[in-house]
């Protein structure tokens, strides 16, 4: 329950781990939320989701790292 009584209902989120390779499946992750990137779409082909993906790498690097970002 929440401070003001309302029942607290679980999410799912898609988290992708910038530099990380390996398996994590099965595993309980921590992961704190900074900021909405974007909402949950179709792409309509791998080109168009692999240059979404780069733009999100992109714009969470800015967030989490806003000295290192691009002008």
């Amino acid at each position: 329950m929440t401070d003001d009584g309302k029942k607290l209902t679980p999410a799912n989120v898609e988290v992708h781990i910038i530099g990380f390779d390996g398996d994590l499946y099965g595993q309980e992750l921590t992961v704190d939320l900074l900021a909405w990137i974007r909402a949950e779409r179709r792409f309509d082909g791998v080109d168009e989701l692999v240059a979404q993906l780069r733009h999100d790498v992109a714009r969470c690097a800015a967030i989490r790292t806003p000295e290192l970002a691009a002008p």
